[in-house]
């Protein structure tokens, strides 16, 4: 998803084509991750409307607060840095969604594994 965004914003000014392509390309693949990310909730163990409710308030939140923080530094960094040191910091905090994915619980029930024998 980022990196075809980062071809995207890249070829914008040298083929729009290939741009429209990858922009296309990115929103797909930020758009079948949704699903996973909502049904997360869900599956977690011992999960009631009460629950879910403040988790799904506090998720919308924490990403609005998140979203408002980065475009604020984005648009000092547009003002006073220039456009390209801007996007670099745009695709940094568009990567910070990597770093939070390996917090996420996983909701797989874990299978025993069955003892070993020895042979002798």
């Amino acid at each position: 998803m980022i990196g075809s965004f980062i071809v995207m914003v890249a070829f914008g000014n040298i083929s729009p084509l290939v741009s429209y392509i990858f922009a296309s390309i990115s929103d797909f693949a930020m758009y079948i991750q949704y699903p996973i990310f909502t049904n997360l909730a869900h599956e977690m163990k011992g999960m009631t409307p009460q629950k879910i409710t403040v988790l799904f308030g506090l998720f919308w939140e924490i990403a609005y607060a998140t979203q408002t923080i980065f475009t604020i530094i984005w648009s000092y960094a547009l003002g006073h840095m220039g456009y390209t040191v801007s996007m670099v910091v745009f695709f940094v905090s568009c990567s910070t969604y990597l770093l939070f994915s390996f917090f996420l619980p996983e909701t797989k029930l874990k299978q025993t594994q069955p003892a070993s024998k020895k042979t002798a």
